[in-house]
């Protein structure tokens, strides 16, 4: 920053961005050097420091290529640190500090602290923490837990599309066959066009373990490159179920 200082640039978030990025990389290369690795971490508290000085928000494509650094590192304390701040400069981003903490807590293997993340969410914002726990279960394969909390979560309000995308790879990848047509018939409901909702029956089928996919299944207009395409084997028959059950209840476009 001392040098954008000298050459008289102006620093603004897409600047402090990049130096962020570019000490996160360091940081990785480093990694096993501890110390100098630990350095270029404290450069990155600057990097928020400075976003604090300046009034900008540090918002979630800021600070979650450094939480995920920190997660990979199993650095508990350091991610708490971090997020204590973020918390203070950016109260609305508490729901989606729980997804990156649920990643913590898979990673390091905490059964205790999982569940009681959890167990925490069912007060006056679980709606919001539920969606954010989901999604990061569903990365970390958590299916017991992935399973528990889908009873929770009303997809309709659903505020991020890729975080829908991320339960359809899931219900796909656990074979959850009648949670994906549930979801696909409420998601209907509620206006969600014909192509998108293939869209997401596409990517609940090239999730299901070992499915062989190739382009255009019995011709329809899939919007993605690969979907399960009809070869005798039982896995590839994932697609064409699900679709046969949504014509019958009343998806009569499939």
């Amino acid at each position: 920053m001392q040098v954008l200082h000298k050459l008289d640039i102006e620093i603004g978030v897409k600047e402090l961005n990049t130096i962020t990025e570019c000490c996160i990389e360091d940081a990785k290369k480093l990694q096993h050097y501890p110390d100098d690795a630990l350095l270029r971490i404290q450069r990155v508290y600057s990097v928020f420091e400075a976003f604090r000085m300046q009034g900008f928000e540090i918002g979630e494509e800021t600070y979650g290529p450094f939480l995920m650094f920190l997660i990979d590192m199993e650095m508990v304390e350091e991610f708490h640190y971090i997020c204590l701040n973020i918390k203070r400069d950016n109260p609305q981003s508490l729901s989606r500090l729980a997804y990156y903490e649920m990643l913590l807590w898979i990673k390091v293997g905490d059964e205790d602290k999982i569940q009681q993340l959890i167990a925490n969410a069912d007060g006056s914002d679980g709606s919001t923490f539920n969606e954010s726990f989901l999604v990061a279960l569903c990365k970390g394969d958590r299916q017991e837990e992935v399973l528990m909390l889908l009873e929770t979560i009303d997809i309709q309000k659903l505020s991020s599309k890729a975080d829908m995308e991320m339960i359809f790879k899931s219900l796909g990848r656990f074979l959850l066959e009648s949670h994906a047509k549930k979801f696909i018939l409420e998601l209907k409901d509620i206006g969600f066009s014909h192509q998108r909702l293939l869209e997401l029956i596409c990517i609940y089928a090239m999730s299901i373990p070992n499915v062989l996919t190739e382009t255009g299944p019995l011709g329809l207009n899939c919007p993605h490159k690969a979907c399960p395409k009809p070869d005798g084997t039982k896995k590839t028959t994932g697609f064409f179920k699900l679709v046969s059950g949504l014509a019958g209840q009343g998806l009569t476009h499939f």
